[in-house]
């Protein structure tokens, strides 16, 4: 971790908050492990696996709940210090329902503070989808964006590293 070798992290985050965690160093060749993370309920994980071929990373996000009326992930716009490349986090949604939904989107700062008209109001067509990862008042920063609708929708991140797609 960027505070040195540790078997158990621990914080606090304020309301609406986000914290970023990063095990391992990306310049080394993949090893196994495992984490378990425990949490309040209101607290909502994902995680993040970054693979280098050949100078070229990518990384795959994995959600820890399935559909529901509200999601949340968080977003990382800034630059990755091992090649300067810029990171860039989208997502996608599909409405799960045969009824149209609306989608609203809050970003937010690692303390809580909304980053206003970040992220479009979306609406979805019956059993429909929609994907972004363009949203330019993200740039520079990390976050959360918390997504609510009127209907059960599930939704993955996309992760982005330079031209990479994860």
């Amino acid at each position: 971790f960027a505070t040195g070798s540790a078997n158990t992290i621990s914080g606090i985050l304020p309301a609406h908050g986000s914290a970023y965690y990063e095990a391992g160093n990306p310049q080394i060749t993949t090893i196994a492990g495992w984490a378990r993370i425990t949490s309040d309920s209101s607290v909502v994980i994902q995680a993040l696996f970054r693979n280098n071929v050949g100078g070229i990373y990518y990384e795959a996000g994995v959600p820890s709940t399935p559909g529901s009326k509200r999601f949340l992930i968080p977003f990382d716009s800034t630059t990755f210090a091992a090649t300067g490349q810029t990171f860039a986090t989208g997502f996608a949604i599909a409405n799960l329902e045969a009824a149209a939904t609306n989608v609203t989107c809050t970003a937010r700062d690692p303390n809580g503070v909304v980053i206003p008209s970040a992220i479009p109001v979306t609406v979805l067509s019956p059993l429909g989808h929609w994907a972004d990862y363009q949203f330019p008042a993200l740039n520079g920063q990390r976050g959360t964006i918390d997504c609510v609708s009127n209907t059960n929708v599930s939704a993955i991140a996309l992760r982005f590293l330079g031209n990479a797609l994860s």
